[in-house]
């Protein structure tokens, strides 16, 4: 029997009445095309698709590629984002409605300084060369070095018919020297475009919400289909796939058949390749028991096979496979035993979760029969595999159909449930968006309780979307607690103990820029003593609660999170004799709270000492030392010794400011256990300012001065990286190299350290330097990405030299999963000996609360500090690879283990680089094999 296509009237009237669509297709690139047709368009310039080296992560680039050159000499061009431009005379852009607002999300980089974010529409009778111009709220953008993301929102006019989203470049000497030049170029990814639509929960509110979806089916009847689309676009594949699925008591056969037009690409071996180097085919089923998240099976043209259950790499299921090469392309028939399924007794009208996806390498091109918007993982998006026919004689498209019509009306009633209540509390992801306004799509799906697990010696965050349903400001106070066995009457309202290791915070609301516009979370102090927070009607305000298991035993602790709305109703009735024996008749709600802690024990350690470029600081250090902090600033500055000249040497008394600076430096640090210290920033440099130029002959005398001194106070040399040059220009290398040589000659007993940043050396210039150099400092944005630079990395770790690799986002809007949560996971995939990051906290107190924060990870006080969202994301960083530091230990004499130990940086860090809950399935992932392990 075969299937048609079907599109539900229904379902799809619903999800265009009150759901808004992306209109971008391929906002992430990973399958757009060499010239990012259709979607994108670039005038007086060249767009592209872009492959960043070391986290092969796909993008989009813009090229200036000419300068207008005359009186005044002008750069001049622009790219436009949504809409089909593959035909050359067509009017551009995506149909739009008119006065209409449509909101966008952007991640920009690259070394063009200032861009402008403009809107763009058309109409038919226009000309279609000569588009309309709007504003948008961001207008113009100072691009960063690393990716940050952007949002902002424009609205069209009332002769609009088509739209884009689209950046401007534009400068001209008769205003400043040009900026740009032929050759500079501006990186771009995760485009969203969506008409701005009203949440369902708050009507008179702006935001985005979840699509409801049809659901696909098939039968095990002797039944085909063919009916695949892109991944994540919907559009068709360009080559067809036939699945032809049946059963039998004991197991679901398949047979399927992959036509291929071009070339079919074989499986590569060697470290870094596997199975999904090659054309792979992937089945999935849904649980169907307790014991896993699905079912995976996949297998390529050669035969090679994989399973897997959604939380580990390493589980191996009962299958059979006959893959086979034929003219038209390749097949295979794929036998899935039941048992292999944690499928018990089935029986015909029974169902499962189910989905088929397919990868052709030489297209690029991924392919789904279920329609999945994010990963082919998704559960929530897979169709469902019926065993013999349809249920009640209906057809496939009469059982779509009422399945699509049962999941309206379920979503609908859960939607009025939830409007119902006065109070949403929904968990979101650590790493999400928290721009303003926050209306996160998890409040559709607010649960019933709350569960966090974690391993001992862990700091396990849970943030939360908090939502005021009603129509008045509300003060909630907010507690967190465990039972209290004293309690007399053991009343469901009465006060409990607190949850043990619970901290709570709340996020406040920053500019991220100097006017104050577009503001977004970020600072997270903890809670008032009132223990409570404002939430503004119909508003979302956001939560942190931090667990802290350090030298908690294993097991699971039980209680809740209780919110009370102070100025809600609330009153006391007598329930019996005796004094306090009351019944409680008010708002308050109760949310059931669980923490299980694993039988495993994390190092109190980092993996890697990190280095966060400032000193010790009695309230910055408890947060940077969480976040492993264990190597610590040391200004030059505070050597300024005064030069005996008829003796010839420093006089080891530093004066002036410098006075006592080191010792506040070192002292508290050595009193605390540690001995590491950062010598910087450019040690030389500093040199020349306290004692001028013709003093340089001076250099190797004020280096012995430093070394002795720092002698006098305890601090070992050896434990001290002495930052030469910070980040110098390569133009400069006869001095950098002058100055690393007397380094070696006349204080050998230091870490020589040299950072590079900004202004990139090449390999052959680094190597010049390398005989003076023990450690390098090197940014990941600048040099872990060109191969010639990664294969000196590699031979200098050989010749025993080390490696920080340092990131230094200075935007409140840098990516909190590329920029901060994965930066310890890409210290793990580059073998780094320590992790650097710019900075713990800006180096004037109490700057980060009246102006954007420079790239400090705490908003400090002399008395306090308090951390940012930021930082956060860092710390779960640090946190995520201890598992692995976990299972290296424990799985040492384990090729399991250590077959996912070698790919599983790689996976956060570049195969999975746009799914940004990769960094929790890998770590998920591991610590199941560490439990497994620990087992045997």
């Amino acid at each position: 029997m075969k299937a048609r296509p079907l599109i539900y009237a229904l379902c799809f009237s619903l999800c265009t009445a009150i759901f808004a669509q992306e209109i971008m297709k391929q906002g992430d690139f990973s399958q757009a095309s060499d010239d990012l047709l259709p979607e994108c368009c670039g005038v007086n310039c060249k767009v592209s698709k872009y492959m960043e080296d070391l986290t092969w992560n796909m993008c989009g680039r813009l090229e200036i590629t000419q300068v207008d050159r005359g009186a005044v000499d002008t750069i001049s061009c622009k790219v436009f984002f949504g809409g089909d431009y593959s035909k050359p005379d067509a009017v551009g852009g995506y149909p739009c409605k008119p006065n209409t607002t449509y909101q966008f999300s952007i991640d920009l980089k690259g070394d063009i300084p200032v861009v402008f974010m403009r809107g763009y529409t058309w109409s038919r009778k226009g000309n279609p060369a000569r588009p309309s111009t709007l504003p948008t709220t961001l207008n113009q953008v100072n691009v960063r070095s690393e990716w940050v993301n952007y949002k902002g929102a424009f609205t069209t006019g009332a002769d609009a018919e088509f739209a884009a989203l689209g950046i401007s470049i534009w400068e001209s000497t008769k205003y400043h020297p040009l900026r740009n030049k032929v050759g500079s170029y501006l990186l771009f990814d995760n485009i969203s475009i969506r008409e701005k639509s009203a949440n369902p929960l708050f009507p008179n509110q702006q935001g985005g919400r979840p699509e409801l979806k049809a659901v696909k089916a098939a039968c095990t009847a002797d039944y085909e289909f063919s009916d695949f689309q892109v991944f994540k676009t919907g559009d068709k594949p360009q080559a067809e796939t036939r699945v032809k699925v049946f059963s039998d008591d004991k197991a679901i056969r398949m047979r399927i058949e992959c036509d291929e037009p071009l070339k079919i690409t074989a499986v590569e071996r060697g470290e870094r390749k596997g199975l999904w180097s090659g054309d792979v085919i992937e089945i999935f089923f849904g649980a169907k028991s307790g014991d896993r998240l699905l079912s995976q099976f996949a297998f390529g043209p050669d035969g090679s096979t994989y399973t897997g259950n959604g939380s580990s790499t390493t589980v191996r299921y009962d299958w059979e496979v006959k893959a086979t090469v034929t003219a038209q392309g390749w097949s295979g028939d794929v036998v899935i035993p039941f048992a292999s399924l944690g499928w018990d007794s089935p029986r015909a009208g029974e169902s499962v979760g189910f989905n088929v996806c397919r990868q052709r390498r030489a297209a690029e091109e991924f392919a789904t029969w279920s329609f999945q918007p994010l990963s082919f993982h998704d559960t929530g998006h897979f169709g469902r595999l019926i065993l013999g026919n349809y249920p009640d004689g209906m057809s496939r498209e009469e059982y779509e159909a009422s399945m699509a019509r049962r999941e309206a009306a379920a979503a609908q009633d859960k939607l009025d449930r939830l409007k119902q209540q006065k109070l949403l509390v929904a968990p979101v992801r650590i790493t999400s968006d928290f721009s303003l306004p926050y209306m996160p799509d998890e409040l559709l799906s607010a649960p019933d309780r709350l569960e966090v697990t974690a391993a001992v010696n862990e700091i396990k965050p849970l943030a939360l979307a908090v939502a005021n349903m009603t129509d008045r400001t509300i003060e909630y106070r907010v507690v967190a607690e465990v039972k209290d066995p004293g309690c007399r009457y053991n009343r469901d309202w009465e006060d409990g103990l607190p949850f043990p290791g619970v901290t709570i915070r709340k996020a406040l609301r920053i500019r991220d820029d100097t006017t104050g516009d577009n503001p977004i979370y970020d600072p997270l102090p903890k809670l008032d003593e009132a223990s409570s927070i404002m939430i503004p009607p119909r508003e979302v305000a956001l939560l942190w609660l931090d667990f802290n298991t350090f030298d908690m035993p294993p097991g699971r602790i039980d209680g809740w999170l209780r919110l009370i709305p102070l100025n809600g109703r609330g009153a006391f009735k007598q329930a019996g004799k005796g004094f306090g024996n009351f019944n409680y008749d008010g708002d308050m709600k109760d949310i059931p709270l669980t923490l299980n802690v694993r039988d495993i024990v994390l190092s109190k350690e980092p993996v890697r000492p990190a280095d966060y470029f400032v000193e010790y600081q009695d309230s910055a250090y408890p947060y940077l030392y969480e976040a492993g902090m264990r190597i610590f600033a040391l200004s030059p500055w505070y050597f300024q010794f005064p030069y005996d000249e008829k003796a010839g040497e420093f006089i080891l008394q530093p004066e002036g400011r410098s006075a006592g600076k080191a010792e506040k430096a070192i002292l508290p640090v050595l009193a605390k256990g540690h001995e590491k210290f950062f010598v910087g920033y450019s040690c030389y440099a500093t040199f020349k300012r306290l004692y001028g130029e013709d003093k340089k002959h001076l250099w190797g005398k004020w280096l012995k001065a430093v070394s002795r001194y720092i002698k006098s106070l305890g601090a070992k040399p050896e434990n001290c990286y002495l930052e030469v040059f910070d980040e110098p220009d390569p133009k400069k290398i006869q001095e950098v190299l002058e100055a690393m040589k007397g380094v070696q000659e006349a204080a050998p007993e230091f870490t020589i350290t040299l950072t590079l940043g900004g202004r990139i050396w090449t390999a052959e210039e680094i190597r010049i330097l390398h005989p003076y150099v023990d450690h390098w400092i090197l940014s990941h944005n600048r040099y872990i990405t060109r191969p010639d630079h990664l294969a000196y990395i590699e031979w200098a770790k050989t010749q025993g030299k080390t490696l920080s690799h340092y990131s230094a986002p200075t935007q409140v809007r840098a990516s909190l999963d590329r920029e901060y949560r994965r930066a310890a996971w890409l210290g793990e995939l580059m073998g780094s000996d320590n992790d650097s990051f710019y900075q713990g906290y800006d180096g004037a107190a109490g700057t980060a609360w009246k102006a954007n924060p420079g790239g400090g990870l705490l908003f400090f006080r002399q008395d306090a500090c308090v951390p940012s969202l930021r930082y956060m994301a860092l710390r779960q960083g640090m946190m995520d690879v201890k598992y692995l530091a976990k299972l290296r230990e424990v799985g040492k004499d384990s090729p399991e283990a250590q077959a996912f130990l070698k790919t599983a940086a790689k996976r956060v860090c570049i195969d999975l680089s746009h799914d940004p809950t990769a960094a929790d399935k890998v770590r998920e992932e591991a610590a199941e094999l560490i439990l497994k392990l620990q087992k045997k």
